[in-house]
């Protein structure tokens, strides 16, 4: 079965778009699932 990553990445930023993905404790910094998709060429 194959899985496109970005149709997922899609649904995800359209359905949780503020809400946090990702957070990079080293950095300090969140990532919104939006951000997320955007940064991640999706």
């Amino acid at each position: 079965m194959k899985i496109n990553f970005s149709v997922i990445s899609e649904r995800l930023a359209d359905t949780f778009a503020e809400r946090e993905a990702l957070v990079n404790v080293e950095r300090n910094r969140r990532y919104t699932f939006r951000e997320f998709h955007r940064i991640s060429g999706a």
